[in-house]
């Protein structure tokens, strides 16, 4: 045909069908972007079904998302599409207000918009549409939801959207990347945090990869999940670039203090360099060491410290320890200088998913078996390192294997800081006491998985 196919619609991609778009969020960790559009005479409901969710813009900024839409009425075309809708079906739009009306409330309020996490919980919501109101969905809103529920797509996303940006900022002189950057920052652009990442990782140069962290410092808090997601490889090897690990703490910081706590603590956890600890805690710290922090931040400095190999004066922090804080010094304590397996572990990285992570290390065998597709995809695809190594646990404990597996979960089990639920599940899947040695379980791993094939 001349000219090639017809250009896809730039406005919102409306799923055709609606128990496929479930299942593709899951698989693809891919946040579910609702819109209730019922009221078709009313005012608002025709504005954005006819002007807004068509435009260019609302199209770019739910790329991310599977997107769906909820009415109640036939719209049929020619071809069996719904032409109210195009992309969507008029049974999909159906199901999907059925969906939200069961499981958010039967009172039916439209407009109105949700963003679910892939597995199907509520992350946001807002009933109606005042599009003169900040806090009202908009394509800007919803570049900034994607990054807090899936930094990675969002970073993705960016790199297309602003791809000229960055390659700018790449190019940039020396003297003026940060202060370039910073500018970037300081415009309301939803993908800029992405945007002066992804600049960073395309440049090699030392001092000038430092100006760009030490300019991510200067972005927004809502930027702080993409910008973590960016630290996060800096972080979870800081020797081998401890400046770069440092910078990266401080930004995150500066940015946002629970991650920056995460950032640090995993540096002081992680590196062997005494000077690299210290310089972290006294980051973290504002140079008055562990006792200066509050007291909520005071046991994970211990127990990263403990962990990094450090002999710390005194007793238990603070003087009389909830519980909690009780478990992991004690913890730390056992398995001190990163020479314990993984069960010793700092909090998880802070995350928006962390129901499907839960959900799949606790996976009855047979659920998955029934879901084998699903969860190897998952597994293979999944755009956050926590969620694929727990669907790797699942497809262990149901006996079933997939490329890369063994190998994967054996590189996780040798991590001293990562999280004790994923050691502790692997052990359990084996048949094996609490507290195996890595080289172990990493053994008892090829062994198992290789019997399954």
């Amino acid at each position: 045909m001349l000219g090639g196919p017809d250009p896809e619609p730039p406005g919102v991609r409306w799923e055709a069908d609606f128990d496929q778009a479930l299942a593709r969020a899951l698989e693809e960790g891919r946040p579910i972007f609702l819109a209730v559009n019922a009221l078709e005479d009313e005012r608002a409901n025709v504005d954005l079904a006819t002007r807004l969710y068509p435009s260019a813009q609302w199209g770019a900024a739910t790329r991310g998302y599977v997107c769906l839409v909820a009415n109640p009425n036939d719209h049929p075309q020619a071809g069996g599409g719904c032409a109210r809708y195009p992309g969507s079906t008029c049974a999909a739009h159906r199901r999907a207000l059925a969906f939200v009306t069961e499981r958010f409330g039967s009172a039916l309020i439209s407009p109105q918009h949700l963003i679910l996490e892939p597995e199907l919980d509520l992350h946001w919501r807002k009933e109606y549409y005042e599009p003169a109101r900040p806090e009202e969905i908009s394509p800007r809103n919803l570049a900034l939801h994607l990054g807090r529920v899936t930094p990675g797509l969002a970073y993705r996303r960016a790199q297309i959207e602003r791809e000229a940006q960055i390659a700018a900022l790449v190019a940039a002189p020396e003297a003026e990347l940060k202060a370039r950057a910073e500018a970037w920052l300081g415009e309301p652009d939803p993908w800029a945090a992405a945007g002066v990442g992804a600049a960073l990782d395309e440049t090699t140069a030392p001092r000038r990869r430092l100006a760009l962290l030490a300019a991510l410092a200067r972005a927004p808090a809502e930027s702080a999940p993409v910008i973590a997601f960016v630290a996060e490889p800096l972080v979870l090897d800081p020797d081998a670039a401890p400046a770069e690990a440092l910078a990266a703490g401080a930004a995150l910081l500066a940015v946002d203090r629970e991650y920056g706590v995460w950032a640090l603590a995993r540096v002081i956890a992680r590196s062997k360099d005494a000077a690299v600890r210290a310089r972290a805690l006294a980051l973290w710290s504002g140079g008055g060491g562990w006792r200066a922090l509050p007291r909520a931040e005071q046991a994970p400095a211990l127990e990263a410290l403990l962990l990094g190999g450090e002999a710390v004066e005194g007793g238990a922090a603070p003087a009389d320890p909830t519980p909690a804080e009780a478990l992991r010094l004690a913890r730390a304590r056992r398995l001190g200088g990163g020479s314990g397996p993984a069960a010793a572990g700092l909090d998880p990285f802070p995350t928006a998913v962390p129901a499907l992570r839960r959900a799949l290390l606790a996976a009855a065998p047979e659920a998955v078996r029934a879901a084998a597709a699903r969860v190897t995809e998952a597994f293979l695809r999944a755009p956050q390192e926590r969620v694929r190594l727990a669907a790797g646990v699942a497809l262990l404990r149901a006996g079933l294997a997939a490329p890369g597996l063994a190998e994967a979960l054996g590189r996780a089990l040798g991590d001293p800081v990562e999280g004790p639920e994923l050691t502790r599940a692997v052990e359990e899947a084996l048949g094996l006491e609490e507290g195996q040695p890595p080289a172990l379980l990493a053994a008892a791993l090829a062994e198992r998985l290789g019997a399954s094939r």
